[in-house]
């Protein structure tokens, strides 16, 4: 019988190992499924955080452009009006027969106009300036300074700077 009771034994130890490697087994596969699930929900929730990080970042974008383009329209815009000021005051030194005064505030407006590009101011002051050089029997240096500035415009002649222009041209030519 010590045999058979040291064969049952071992069937038994050998059956024991079995059922514990089997729930192992199956507790390895349910603690790598908890695992796999868990860094799914993980994965998912980064993935959202990304997208509102990301839609954020885009709001954030758009409000710096638009906050960007407002300041440079705000400073296009004074910009134009200081130039504006210079030609004004020419002109009102122009009839003051503050001639000497009026041509510097002129040419000041004239440059700041192509410093900044703006081709209708600066119509509007080589015209002016075109005008008191012609009146001081400057015509040739009015009209070198005036033929080109018009000349650069393709349209808008129903405007009152183009149409005074081109009369102020037709009448030096």
């Amino acid at each position: 019988m010590d045999l058979i009771s040291a064969s049952f034994t071992a069937v038994v130890a050998i059956a024991a190992v079995a059922i514990a490697v089997g729930i192992m087994r199956t507790s390895a596969r349910r603690q790598i499924a908890e695992v796999s699930t868990r860094l799914k929900e993980e994965l998912a929730a980064a993935q959202t955080l990304g997208r509102e990080i990301q839609r954020q970042l885009a709001a954030a974008q758009d409000d710096l452009s638009a906050r960007t383009e407002a300041l440079g329209t705000t400073r296009a815009e004074n910009a134009a009006l200081k130039q504006d000021n210079k030609w004004l005051a020419g002109e009102i030194e122009r009839e003051r027969k503050a001639l000497d005064t009026a041509q510097s505030l002129l040419e000041k407006a004239l440059n700041t106009a192509r410093h900044q590009d703006v081709k209708a101011l600066e119509l509007r002051a080589a015209k002016d300036l075109a005008v008191l050089w012609n009146d001081q029997g400057r015509r040739e240096d009015a009209l070198t300074l005036l033929l080109p500035v018009y000349d650069w415009f393709t349209e808008g002649f129903d405007t009152q700077d183009l149409r005074e222009a081109k009369a102020l041209l037709d009448q030096m030519r």
